[in-house]
């Protein structure tokens, strides 16, 4: 059964992961383009997830798959423009899902 958790995803506030994020690169930052990277930064949990295989079908079983579709358009003007941020979703394409875990203990916002 999908559940709706956010129905409009406009800036960083909204995300489930905002108060705890350590990521100055947000895909729900309108001025991300004006932020800085340093390499010890982390990146994005979201985006890190949505790379991986079967990744939109996590996404919906969590309720979050607007915000899936949001990580994908965001996803190449950023990491284009951030290379920590491309080595780092090349690296989370070859992991498992965090979320995919945390949705079987029952919590889907890993």
């Amino acid at each position: 059964m999908l559940t709706t958790i956010q129905t409009s995803y406009t800036q960083p506030t909204q995300c489930h992961k905002f108060q705890k994020c350590n990521a100055p690169i947000c895909p729900l930052d309108s001025d991300w383009q004006k932020r800085v990277m340093l390499n010890e930064d982390a990146v994005c949990f979201y985006l890190t997830e949505s790379v991986k295989e079967g990744a939109r079908a996590v996404f919906e079983r969590a309720g979050l798959g607007e915000l899936f579709h949001i990580l994908v358009q965001m996803r190449s003007p950023i990491s284009t423009s951030y290379p920590r941020i491309r080595r780092g979703l090349e690296r989370s394409v070859l992991t498992g899902s965090r979320m995919s875990r945390f949705a079987s203990n029952g919590d889907g916002n890993g």
